[in-house]
């Protein structure tokens, strides 16, 4: 519930932000003012079809820290993301406040698909790319390591 400063909005009315509507709805009246709550209305189609609004498609990217993996992030993960109208993240080039695991983990379970690069077979992409697994999300490896120089049940 939030007040709506130096203004009385009627209830029931609309409000627009971009391309969301919102209906003002009155509720307690708390010394000056009255609070109004916010709520999210779906916008109809020409026919009063409700148009649905969907988030864009996440994939991870589960890769070492390092620049020399830069032209595979930029050059073949974000283009395959895009190619499926998803949106290809990685931590690092993100920025958040807290525990890097903790924010590794989230981005994973947020994520439709993850896209791991096995490359010289480093500890923390094993751990995230193990971590999808076990969530379900698919996962595509890839790598520019020899296959025989990755360990044998990712290899696969």
């Amino acid at each position: 519930m939030g007040q709506v400063p130096g203004r009385r909005r009627a209830q029931g009315r609309r409000l627009r932000m971009g391309p969301l509507v919102f209906e003002m709805q009155e509720g307690e009246t708390k010394g000056i003012g009255t609070t109004y709550t916010v709520v999210p209305r779906p916008r109809t189609g020409k026919k009063g079809a409700l148009r649905r609004v969907r988030a864009p498609r996440r994939v991870f990217a589960a890769m070492p820290f390092s620049p020399e993996y830069d032209d595979a992030y930029f050059v073949a993960m974000v283009p395959a993301a895009e190619s499926v109208r998803a949106v290809c993240s990685r931590v690092d080039q993100e920025e958040f406040e807290g525990d890097v695991v903790e924010r590794i983990e989230s981005d994973i379970r947020d994520s439709d698909a993850v896209i791991a690069d096995l490359s010289e077979a480093k500890p923390n992409v094993l751990y995230e790319t193990g971590f999808a697994h076990a969530l379900g999300r698919p996962t595509i490896h890839i790598s520019s390591t020899s296959l025989n120089d990755l360990p044998f049940d990712v290899r696969n």
